[in-house]
């Protein structure tokens, strides 16, 4: 049933709107402006037309009115350049197209069948109200965004939305009818929490419900793979992944969900997809959107755009995406035709100026690329306080210091503004704050949401005095997210600067030590029971401190490691704070080069395959014609008890031959979607043996993770036998597992969540094969375990076990 929308009155003063968004950026962004002033110029109906107008037309010849959703989709182009640059003339606009989109189309849109076209009105409306403060967008939006829940989910497929509810029950639940319901949603969400919480909080129940459906229908949580839609013809289930337009959806539903929720599979389930859709981009076209399989038609790379900045500005996460955008908003700009300034979506090549007659749909990526990719400042140079990337809560004004044209004013406390900056080097900086204020204020200095300094600023008696207030912070190289966090009120900011003091940060030069002999290198390889020193240099001067597995801390220079064993391998790392503050660091790697008996299918040698990251770590994607070959050495000839963790990415039966020192050994197979361990036995020779996973079944190959054989370490462990329990092959669309495993990779604290399965034990066993961990859990669907006394550094194995079912999945832990 849907609910009543309990309308209450919007506070606004002057032109502010209190809204839970923040406004984006002061700072001018020429190309940004160019960009979306041709596209809007080329394709704006303005006048005439009755009172229809204003309003976009359809293509450059065509200039009758886009089509209700169009024009919605149309409009949150627009919106995408007034959360970059807000101003009076744009909020202005997006009112006017918002009431002439309404009074078309009317408030109640279910006239249209198709599920999608209400979202991408419902996404307008709802982020025009956020802009405006139109309390009528808000309730369209709201009122439809119940409307198409009640129409469109039912129980066929266990949920989802139906696309078109035309088309029941011979369509489909695909991702563009379902994720577009999760954003704007997730909008009303934040809007309705202090004005009307009851509605939020059945929305967002609604959201996750909705996303609980996609995340086992829509997409592989174990490789990051997104699918177009799952359908009555199970065929066309689980395919048809190449659409960036499903990737941003997906990453921006996530983001929303996590943004509100703060549960880390959200996080971790964006940052997912994102990566997998830039990895498939950088493989096939150097890095930059084409419309050749990137593209849902004449339109939807937008769609990637904005998921992955808002992923990125709400996370921290400049010094990963950042370049990844500005590489195609610098590709767009270079091939835009200049009579309008717009690119077509193949942003490799040039734009037609003749021939072809461009819709107004198939242009808003090249606008939206170039609103969302921030603008990157530099230090030493002083940074304007306006102009910010990011804002919350503060307003601007003309400037009353010596110089500067406007300041950022009206600051109380939580408010804050962030900057996108590169970072030349990293080390010890002066922060130099310019303000003025009647009251004492304070603000802090963070990096990536992390604060380094908080500064206390004097009153300066008057809004027209003005004085300068330093710190000092330690800063990393690179592309950084920085955020002035006020924590009082009472003053204004004018500008601030970071300048390298005389104090740098000192190179630490690496030497290791293996059994007395000393190398300049940070790796060690080791067997267990060997002696390991670190020296690290400078040997004089400044102050050390270490890091490592097992809580191991020192503030000595060099450490030595005796008789070291399985849990002191992994990663030590050495601080080093020379004599006027700043600070350096070092990883040290320790490798156990003792009898392995986990070998991982990205260290193999691989013909016809990829490697991606997944919720296990890296896994090799398996393409036809494809193999995987090892090295395995054995202590001894004999057989072994080998046991391969592979899936697929679709429901199929899929097989892979086995080969040991090339002769074929028989086959495993699964249709189990994810990952499973699949056990056979191998013949081997004493010294190193050659196996191989071929494509030599005549069926669709296999994901593979790794190949383990517990039995190498000269004794059959624990978990060899209960390895080669082989999972029970079913049909089912659900992770492969049956369970969700977070956060991974772990410091030790592990979350396990169950699905449809049922599980009456859960064990846990490191990479030697042996059982470090066991508990019974029959009848629990959440468990927690703090594994922080037994899980160190290194690989681990969770199994959980029924009678009649054994899951694993494997677990890194840091």
């Amino acid at each position: 049933m849907k609910k009543k929308l309990q309308i209450t009155k919007f506070l606004m003063l002057g032109l502010l709107i209190l809204s839970p968004l923040c406004s984006h950026a002061q700072i001018p962004n020429p190309n940004a402006d160019t960009v979306y002033n041709g596209w809007r110029d080329a394709f704006l109906i303005n006048s005439g037309d009755g009172n229809k107008t204003p309003y976009f037309c359809q293509t450059l010849a065509n200039r009758e009115r886009a089509f209700f959703w169009q024009q919605a989709y149309l409009i949150t182009t627009v919106e995408d350049a007034y959360f970059r640059s807000p101003s009076d003339e744009r909020k202005q606009f997006i009112s006017d197209l918002l009431t002439k989109l309404i009074a078309q189309d009317l408030t109640v849109w279910t006239w249209d069948s198709w599920n999608d076209d209400l979202q991408w009105a419902m996404i307008a409306c709802i982020r025009g109200y956020q802009i405006t403060g139109n309390t009528t967008f808000r309730d369209v939006a709201v009122d439809n965004w119940y409307r198409v829940f009640d129409r469109g989910w039912d129980n066929t497929f266990n949920g989802g939305i139906w696309e078109d509810n035309n088309q029941i029950p011979d369509g489909g639940k695909c991702g563009l009818s379902n994720w577009p319901q999760i954003i704007p949603g997730c909008l009303m969400v934040e809007t309705l929490a202090t004005s009307d919480p009851a509605t939020s909080a059945d929305i967002l129940n609604k959201c996750k419900q909705i996303y609980a459906w996609g995340r086992t229908h829509l997409w592989d949580p174990n490789t990051g793979r997104v699918y177009e839609g799952y359908y009555p013809d199970a065929t066309r289930n689980f395919s048809g992944d190449d659409n960036s337009y499903n990737y941003g959806l997906l990453t921006n539903s996530a983001a929303s969900l996590y943004k509100i929720t703060k549960e880390q599979m959200y996080y971790d389930d964006a940052v997912r997809v994102a990566d997998k859709n830039i990895a498939k981009i950088n493989s096939l076209s150097g890095g930059i959107m084409t419309e050749d399989k990137f593209w849902n038609g004449g339109f939807g790379g937008e769609q990637l755009a904005r998921g992955i900045a808002k992923l990125a500005n709400e996370n921290y996460l400049w010094n990963k995406y950042y370049p990844f955008l500005k590489a195609n908003a610098d590709a767009a700009w270079s091939h835009r035709r200049t009579d309008y300034n717009f690119t077509h979506n193949n942003f490799s090549t040039p734009t037609q100026t003749s021939g072809y007659d461009f819709m107004a749909m198939e242009l808003t990526g090249c606008v939206t690329i170039q609103q969302v990719t921030p603008v990157l400042q530099s230090i030493p140079n002083t940074i304007q306080a306006e102009n910010y990337h990011l804002m919350n809560g503060v307003s601007t004004e003309p400037s009353t210091d010596v110089n500067g044209n406007r300041v950022v004013s009206w600051i109380d406390a939580n408010d804050y503004i962030d900057y996108v900056i590169n970072v030349p080097a990293s080390g010890s900086y002066t922060i130099n704050y310019r303000t003025c204020g009647t009251g004492t204020g304070s603000v802090a200095f963070q990096q990536n949401g992390v604060t380094l300094a908080t500064t206390s600023l004097p009153p300066t008696g008057n809004w027209t005095t003005w004085t300068t207030v330093s710190t000092t912070v330690n800063l990393t190289a690179g592309i950084q997210s920085i955020r002035l966090l006020a924590k009082a009120n009472g003053w204004n900011l004018n500008w601030w600067s970071a300048t390298q003091t005389g104090c740098t940060a000192t190179a630490i030069v690496p030497y290791v030590s293996i059994n007395g002999v000393w190398t300049q290198t940070a790796n060690a390889s080791l067997n267990a029971g060997g002696n390991v020193s670190f020296g690290p240099q400078p040997t004089t001067g400044g102050t050390w401190s270490w890091t490592g597995p097992n809580g191991y801390t020192s503030t000595n220079r060099e450490i030595t490691l005796n008789n070291i064993q399985g849990n002191q391998f992994g990663t030590y790392t050495a601080k080093y704070t020379n004599a006027c503050g700043a600070q350096s660091t070092q990883n040290f790697v320790v490798t156990n080069t003792s009898a392995q008996t986990l070998f991982q299918a990205e260290n193999a040698a691989i013909t016809n395959g990829t490697i991606n990251n997944g919720a296990t770590g890296q896994y090799v994607d398996m393409e036809s014609g494809g193999k995987i070959v090892w090295t395995v050495p054995a202590p001894a000839s004999g057989n072994y008890a080998a046991s391969f963790n592979v899936g697929v990415p679709a429901v199929s039966t899929r097989n892979m031959g086995v080969y040991a020192n090339g002769t074929r050994i028989g086959a495993i197979s699964s249709n189990v979607v994810g990952f499973s361990v699949k056990s056979i036995t191998l013949p081997l020779v004493q010294g190193n043996n050659t196996i191989e996973l071929r494509d030599s079944e005549n069926t669709t190959e296999l994901n593979v993770d790794y190949l383990s054989i517990p039995t190498l370490n000269g004794a059959q462990s624990q978990v060899a036998s209960r390895m080669a329990v082989t999972a029970p092959e079913v049909d089912s669309a659900v992770d492969s597992t049956g369970f969700y495993m977070y956060p991974n990779p772990s410091e030790g604290v592990l979350n396990i969540e169950l699905k449809d399965e049922k599980y009456d034990s859960i064990q846990i066993f490191n990479s030697t094969g042996f059982l470090i961990y066991s508990k019974d859990i029959k009848g629990e669907n959440t468990i927690t375990i703090d594994g922080r006394a037994i899980l160190k550094t290194g690989i681990y194995i969770v199994s959980l076990q029924s009678k009649n079912k054994v899951s694993t999945k494997k677990l890194l832990v840091k």
